[in-house]
């Protein structure tokens, strides 16, 4: 009987994932840090959390700070505050794949249920190259790397497509802001899929820094929910040093930018023509040996090329509501080229697709067409 007992036990609490912790009482602000560090990222996520910790005195007594921690161990999730420091909230017993959506909606919404607030902010952090559904094309990933395996670098495991990001968040509460500290995320192609579950997006379109954003310069705009301030702060932290391209998009004025395009790519890319791209900005060079995503163009660098000059200045205004900050130094990190900025007067901040035949035996010119941003900004009728 003792033998049996142990054993029913044993299982019991081997099945059981972790103790609910008390709900905590409604605050102004909740602001959740989701890191899926369990990938070549694990060396570098130690630095930010105390980064995060040191910066734990400008968390204000309204604002809950939760940091969701997936690296070499298994997952837990902390607090923040101004009196205690960090905190763990939670310790998990077993792995969970980060990268999975059911288990980031979980997650999240756990968190939301014991530190309600009135508004919320998201940070993910994690690898990442943007778009195109890893399923139709030969790529690492798009947001989010989970190996599945604690104790390796490895980047290969569970990815997360935009799709299934976009569906986790229509599920969440709305958000003030998500800020992608991670590399080639501020598309107009994400942030036109993710318009309808926050206000505003931070991020950069290019390779950011391994290590990641300076968290002591912008914990107090994290904490006051300012997307401007996040992204200004951000750069400064990097402005001297290793580089950066930032940028905020205003997700209430991207159906007008769309309305707005859709005027002009029907004519620019009639019959699926293919322009001649040279002096437009990109972000990283397509490189067929290292063939992970297409290139990103600069959207403004790319309408400002191919519109006529009355076009384009009837066009601008529209960017410009859309993206109402944006910053770059005049090179930044990178681990594939040499990163500049080449179109420092007409940049945006933000990278755009642009269909090629060359891109046909990776699937990203079919996968373009399943973007909402494909049907909206006029790419139907041009034959791509």
């Amino acid at each position: 009987m003792y033998i049996f007992l142990s054993v029913l036990i044993y299982s019991i609490s081997a099945c059981q994932n972790y103790d609910e912790p008390e709900p905590g009482t409604r605050t102004k602000r909740t602001v959740i840090v989701y890191m899926a560090a369990e990938n070549s990222l694990s060396r570098f996520f130690a630095r930010d959390t105390l980064e995060m910790t040191k910066a734990a005195v400008y968390v204000p007594d309204d604002v809950n700070f939760v940091i969701y921690l997936d690296g070499p161990k298994y997952p837990t999730i902390c607090t923040l505050t101004a009196k205690e420091g960090k905190k763990t909230w939670k310790e998990y017993r077993k792995d969970i794949d980060s990268a999975d959506s059911t288990n980031m909606l979980n997650t999240i919404k756990e968190i939301a249920n014991a530190f309600p607030a009135e508004h919320y902010g998201l940070v993910l952090w994690s690898h990442a190259t943007g778009w195109v559904n890893r399923k139709e094309a030969k790529r690492r990933n798009t947001i989010l790397v989970d190996n599945n395996c604690n104790s390796s670098a490895s980047n290969i495991g569970s990815e997360m497509n935009i799709s299934e990001l976009r569906w986790v968040l229509e599920n969440f509460k709305h958000l003030d802001y998500i800020f992608f500290d991670a590399c080639f995320m501020q598309s107009i192609e994400v942030a036109y899929e993710l318009r309808k579950v926050t206000d505003y997006i931070v991020g950069s379109p290019a390779e950011i820094p391994g290590e990641g954003a300076p968290y002591e310069m912008i914990m107090t705009a994290l904490c006051n929910g300012d997307a401007k301030e996040i992204a200004n702060q951000y750069y400064e932290g990097y402005k001297d040093g290793d580089g950066v391209v930032l940028s905020v998009i205003d997700c209430s004025k991207l159906e007008a930018l769309a309305k707005k395009t859709a005027q002009y790519v029907p004519t620019v890319w009639a019959n699926k023509a293919e322009l001649n791209t040279s002096g437009i900005q990109y972000y990283v060079p397509f490189i067929t040996w290292n063939s992970h995503h297409p290139e990103p163009f600069d959207m403004n660098s790319v309408m400002h090329k191919l519109l006529p000059e009355d076009m384009y200045e009837e066009w601008r205004p529209y960017l410009d509501a859309a993206v109402p900050f944006r910053k770059a130094t005049p090179w930044w990190f990178s681990v594939l080229y040499h990163a500049s900025l080449t179109d420092p007067d007409y940049f945006s901040g933000v990278s755009m697709f642009i269909p090629h035949s060359k891109y046909e035996p990776y699937g990203w010119d079919a996968q373009f067409q399943t973007t909402q941003w494909y049907t909206a900004a006029g790419w139907k009728q041009t034959g791509w």
